[in-house]
């Protein structure tokens, strides 16, 4: 399962969740939906489930490094939620993202 998160130049704009299988040459067909693919920024995080400011804390850093690195992103983001670690406190999450570029 994967999160795709949609943005533009002022922050994010919608989130959806999506099960995924990788998908050979053969397996392209019209009526399917297909993750962004090529060159990307990635990059993991460990972070607070309780901490709403994630978000918009990643979208500020990725910005930062696009205008370090002359890059341009598509627009989607798709985060990988590969473990979750419960607590009485504050369950914490560990994420893969990748932001697919121009």
């Amino acid at each position: 399962m994967i999160r795709a998160l949609t943005f533009d130049e002022t922050g994010y704009k919608a989130s959806e969740m999506y099960v995924v299988k990788p998908a050979g040459k053969a397996h392209r067909r019209q009526n399917k939906v297909y993750l962004e693919h090529g060159k990307c920024l990635y990059t993991t995080l460990l972070a607070d489930n309780s901490d709403t400011s994630i978000p918009e804390k990643m979208f500020s850093l990725c910005h930062e490094w696009a205008e370090q690195n002359h890059a341009a992103f598509r627009g989607v983001v798709y985060i990988f939620i590969r473990m979750a670690m419960l607590s009485d406190q504050s369950d914490k999450h560990f994420y893969e993202i990748w932001v697919p570029l121009k």
